[in-house]
């Protein structure tokens, strides 16, 4: 039984990161979350991002200002419990790896904290992401 089976799960942050440029954080809330603004500022490719870490194999796309992010973070809870968090990161230098772990985005560096890692393409090694 796979961890996700009658349970669903919620996306709680998303987090792009690079070497030469400030973190940008975007946060949701459980339920229905809306991302509105002016023309050009990101909302296309917050969705962007969000489909890359969900196991979309095309990087997301890039806004001038976000040409040095390089790895990207998602930090989703289970629906029914909060408390079961788990953070998930791809990185654009590796476009066929997720990297899963049950911690809080504020935790992911943490290296006691197992780290697993997924195949985006199913028939690879290790386990597909979808699995997951």
């Amino acid at each position: 039984m796979s961890i996700m089976d009658n349970k669903g799960f919620y996306i709680k942050a998303i987090l792009a990161t690079g070497t030469k440029v400030q973190d940008s954080r975007v946060d949701f809330n459980k339920g229905c979350n809306l991302i509105h603004g002016q023309s050009d500022t990101g909302k296309s490719v917050v969705f962007s991002i969000i489909q890359y870490l969900l196991g979309q194999e095309d990087p997301p796309k890039e806004a001038t200002e976000g040409k040095e992010y390089d790895t990207f973070y998602m930090q989703i809870c289970m629906y029914f419990n909060d408390e079961d968090v788990y953070t998930i990161q791809r990185k654009l230098t590796d476009k066929t790896k997720v990297y899963v772990k049950h911690c809080s985005i504020d935790q992911i560096h943490d290296m006691h904290i197992k780290q697993e890692i997924y195949s985006v393409k199913s028939s690879e090694k290790p386990s597909s992401y979808s699995s997951f």
